[in-house]
């Protein structure tokens, strides 16, 4: 199982270790890779997502349930502890807490969710990678959004204003983005059992064809962007992120019952690193910028080693 892994990630990491390359010689400035990650993110994954999950059967869909129970736990139940890591252990303000918090609780499902698990397990695979990916997009990248905002007009803000201008804008910009309402559009369609015509598919598909090559590329291009130190919060983030919500995540698997590849998708998910959204919302509200960065680094580079090992033991 570790070679068919090993064999399976082996030119997905050398793509990423391309767009590496690509950062440290500066071929691509920050500009040029914001536009990448637009493609990504407004395009390409919201095309593989929709066409992944309007192909799954009605029956297929409905049995990921308890996946989607057990992802929301795991991601609430890290996110919380996250919050408080930060506020009692660490002095973090709210707005600092909930980035890392977010570093915690949530997995790069955007970046290397698809490529990883589309290749260790088939593009059938992509329900649940648009499933985890919604979950996150839609709940608790806006939640971080809203606290960073009311973090930085603490006092700008009466509390019916902040709702207006923050809480409401926050949850309909997430509700609007094509990471959201694609995998979400298409699988009310799959519920409602209307087939999308094949025509439509096939420009889809080709479209998000070009996901795993092009995330992997970009997260290449991420990492390169940032400098990695190393602490003991650092560390703590990446303990929790890459050992503590895999393993936590593989007790809700058993205790919910869910047995065989999906299962195992559900661990996996949770054993990909921190998402490069926290890096992102930490360089816009500059707060936390150098710890988000430094736990994206660590995290992928723990990734190399640990996610064989969990491969074998969801297995």
């Amino acid at each position: 199982m570790i070679e068919t892994t090993l064999l399976v990630l082996a030119p997905l990491f050398f793509v990423m270790g391309v767009g590496y390359f690509a950062g440290r010689i500066k071929q691509l400035d920050h500009h040029q890779m914001a536009g990448i990650n637009r493609v990504l993110v407004e395009f390409t994954l919201p095309a593989a997502l929709f066409t992944g999950t309007a192909q799954t059967p009605r029956a297929d869909l409905l049995q990921h349930a308890s996946l989607i129970a057990a992802l929301l736990l795991v991601y609430l139940a890290f996110w919380t502890l996250g919050n408080i890591l930060a506020r009692a252990v660490f002095q973090h303000n709210a707005g600092e807490a909930v980035l890392q918090a977010t570093a915690i609780a949530f997995p790069n499902t955007g970046f290397m969710g698809v490529p990883i698990l589309s290749g260790l397990f088939g593009t059938a695979s992509v329900v649940t990678v648009a499933i985890a990916t919604a979950l996150g997009t839609l709940v608790f990248i806006p939640s971080a959004v809203i606290v960073l905002e009311m973090t930085r007009n603490a006092n700008a803000h009466t509390a019916d204003s902040k709702l207006r201008a923050v809480v409401l804008p926050a949850f309909g910009n997430a509700a609007r983005s094509p990471l959201v309402w694609a995998p979400v559009l298409a699988a009310a369609l799959v519920l409602m059992e209307i087939a999308v015509p094949r025509e439509i598919l096939n420009v889809l598909n080709f479209l998000g064809g070009i996901t795993a090559g092009l995330a992997m590329f970009a997260a290449g291009l991420t990492l390169a962007a940032y400098r990695l130190h190393v602490n003991f919060e650092i560390g703590v983030n990446t303990f929790l992120k890459m050992i503590a919500q895999p393993l936590a995540m593989l007790a809700l698997v058993s205790l919910f019952g869910i047995t065989g590849v999906r299962g195992q998708e559900g661990v996996l998910l949770c054993a990909l690193p921190t998402p490069v959204l926290s890096t992102i919302l930490a360089t816009r509200y500059h707060t936390y910028q150098s710890e988000a960065s430094s736990t994206l680094v660590l995290t992928s580079l723990v990734l190399l080693v640990m996610l064989p090992v969990w491969r074998i033991v969801a297995g």
